[in-house]
């Protein structure tokens, strides 16, 4: 599997470079194969997802589900809407 290969050459190139461009080069081509492989096909979603917020953040959901599905983590509940209270001690 060339490709499989490919990815633990680019995953080592990627960990002892400092280069911000080269770690930015490396991972861009690491997505392309993702995107054109499926190495791993997800079977769990709709779990529930533990979420930590802190005093004062509101418009927090109090259940939220974790998924796979592209777009279905957290940022389906929206948390450009969230926001803090003024009031809350830092």
């Amino acid at each position: 599997m060339p490709a499989a290969k490919e990815l633990l050459d680019l995953d080592k190139a990627w960990r002892l470079t400092h280069d911000p461009a080269e770690k930015k080069r490396i991972w861009t081509r690491m997505l392309e194969i993702h995107r054109d492989q499926t190495y791993m096909i997800g079977v769990v979603c709709a779990v529930p997802q533990p979420v930590v917020v802190r005093k004062g953040l509101h418009n927090v959901p109090d259940k939220a589900v974790y998924n796979w599905e592209p777009g279905a983590h957290f940022g389906i509940y929206r948390p450009d809407t969230f926001w803090l209270d003024g009031a809350a001690k830092k």
